[in-house]
Formats: structure tokens, C-alpha cells, sequence
């Protein structure tokens, strides 16, 4: 889960972090101390949450929430501000935040709602992955005279989702198939297994994300479906028998 915290009150953002942290292990926590330093991060990072001050110098929170809410419709965004005037609240619902929280945040109440929103995120990642399946499966029933592959679907499904926690069980499941009987069909299918098949996509969608300068490695290793860098690093140096960073510098850009 990542989870952005803009702020230009150091010690909110850093004590927010803190709160969430302390319930949250496993989540990738970025702050920023203003709009325009958030910026970089949202459009290097698909955000599942983001919590921002309503007030800051330069760009707004609310500026920033305006303009950057359509980029992920389903980033989840919270507001947080020491203005309880109602005008506030109604502006920042009105454009789209998920909730208007006042200073002091309280610990039990911002957890609370980090754990709401973390429930509501892996449903929808559910249904979108059902819903692809069945949508795949549904178009290749109705073409006349066409049997349906269901490894081809299985394809398309990894190619959609390679960057989530991918699991031959998961997909064995969205086409409905013993997941031992699936793995020989796809071997058979592709001439290679399914971990190679996987690795091979999300090491060269890896490459790719690589080549741009304003990506830090860590956001690579995210987007391609690694959490862990220092596993990411290991794969990539077992396909292609360097690190990222050394990539990175055969191409003349600056490390990150």
C-alpha cells in the first residue's frame, strides 16, 4: 500500500507517518513538504492514499487534490487541515477527497480510517481482477465458431496485472482451473513456466522505467511488483547480469 503525507508542517508529516507506521509495517510511506514536491512523487508512484494540509505555501491542497485526482481515480484522498470552517470541508469533498480530517489528528481515529480505506482498496483490486477475467472470457464465448483459450486469457490477465502480487493460484483461479493442470497448460502453451514467464515481463517493463532519470530504483522495483529492492536488484542482476543502478549508468543517466 503506498501512502503519500503532504505537509509543510514537518512535524505533522512526520508524526502522521509515524501513527500510520506504527499500525501499517508493510506500507510504503513517502512524505512531502509541499504541493509541488508531491507532484514528482504522484506521477512517478500510483498512490493508494494520499493525506494533505489544506493550506500550503504555493500550490494549495486543494489545487493539488483538483488537479490530480482524475490522474488516479482510485487513489483515496484525504484532507487534513486546522480550519474547521465548513467552506473547507464542503470544497475539499467537492473535489473529490475520501475525507476532512482536523489538527490535531487524532491516533485511534486516522488509524481507523487507514484501515477502512485499506479494506475498500483490496476489494476493488478483487472485483477489477474478476471483472477482467470474466470480461476476457465473456468476449471469446461470444465470437461464433471460436473455442476459447484460456491460457491466452490467463496471458492477457498476467500482462494487466503483473505488477500487483501475482500468484499461479491467483490466476489458475480467474480461468477456473486446477492450478497443478494450469501450469502444464501454460508450459506447454508458451515453452516456458510461469515464474520465468512473469519475470521476463516485469524485468523488461523494468528496463523501460529505468531509463527514466526522475524514477528512483525503489519506485521502479513498486511498479513492476516488487516491494522488497534488495530481491528486485537480485533478479535483475540474474537476467541481465548487471544491477539497475550500473544499467542506469551504461545509459549516461544520473543515479537516483
Amino acid at each position: 500500500m503506498n501512502i503519500l503525507i503532504i505537509d509543510d508542517e514537518k512535524f505533522i508529516r512526520e508524526g502522521v507517518k509515524r501513527t500510520i507506521a506504527s499500525a501499517f509495517s508493510d506500507a510504503n510511506i513517502r512524505i512531502a513538504g509541499s504541493a509541488h514536491e508531491a507532484v514528482d512523487l504522484i506521477e512517478a508512484t500510483m498512490m493508494d492514499i494520499i493525506l494533505l494540509d489544506i493550506k500550503m505555501p504555493g500550490m494549495s491542497g486543494l489545487e493539488l487534490l483538483g488537479q490530480y485526482r482524475k490522474l488516479n481515480q482510485r487513489t483515496k484522498w484525504i484532507v487534513i487541515s486546522a480550519y474547521s470552517d465548513f467552506y473547507f470541508a464542503q470544497e475539499a469533498l467537492r473535489c473529490g477527497a475520501r475525507d476532512y480530517l482536523l489538527k490535531p489528528v487524532g491516533k485511534p481515529k486516522l488509524q481507523q480510517l487507514i484501515t477502512e480505506m485499506q479494506l475498500e482498496i483490496q476489494e476493488e483490486r478483487k472485483e477489477e481482477s474478476q471483472r477482467l477475467s470474466a470480461n476476457h472470457l465473456s468476449e471469446l464465448l461470444e465470437e461464433p465458431g471460436k473455442e476459447p483459450d484460456l491460457i491466452d486469457i490467463a496471458m492477457q490477465y498476467i500482462q494487466a496485472n503483473f505488477d500487483d502480487n501475482l500468484t499461479l493460484e491467483k490466476v489458475a483461479a480467474t480461468i477456473y482451473l486446477n492450478p497443478v493442470y494450469f501450469s502444464q497448460l501454460f508450459k506447454q502453451k508458451t515453452g516456458r513456466g510461469f515464474k520465468d514467464y512473469v519475470i521476463e515481463l516485469r524485468m523488461n517493463r523494468a528496463k523501460k522505467l529505468l531509463e527514466k532519470p526522475r524514477l528512483r530504483v525503489s519506485d521502479v522495483a513498486e511498479r513492476v511488483g516488487y516491494q522488497d529492492m534488495r530481491y528486485f536488484t537480485q533478479v535483475f542482476r540474474k537476467t541481465f547480469c548487471i544491477t539497475p543502478t550500473e544499467y542506469r549508468k551504461g545509459l549516461g543517466l544520473q543515479q537516483t
